[in-house]
């Protein structure tokens, strides 16, 4: 007796997905199997060694707080880690 494994995606959802990992493969250069794999430090270290530069993080809104209070402009690695000293004090 054969089973059929219910989903709640889609056809559609599934290619979008299909050609989301297509492209971050590319981008990243390695497959999504592995990005899942490995730690996100290691994924950083990689694609910085693989593109010769700091990788650099934006956001586009704000995660918590009162606001987008910095949205012109992203914090550098050393900015937050003064943030993170700061509060943890």
């Amino acid at each position: 007796m054969e089973t059929t494994e219910m989903s709640i995606y889609t056809q559609k959802d599934r290619e979008t997905l299909r050609v989301l990992e297509q492209t971050v493969e590319r981008g990243i250069g390695c497959k999504a199997a592995d990005i899942r794999n490995v730690t996100l430090d290691r994924q950083r270290s990689s694609v910085e060694r693989q593109q010769g530069h700091r990788l650099v993080f934006r956001r586009a809104f704000p995660v918590i707080g009162r606001g987008n209070i910095m949205g012109d402009r992203t914090l550098s690695r050393e900015e937050v880690n003064l943030l993170v000293d700061k509060a943890l004090r």
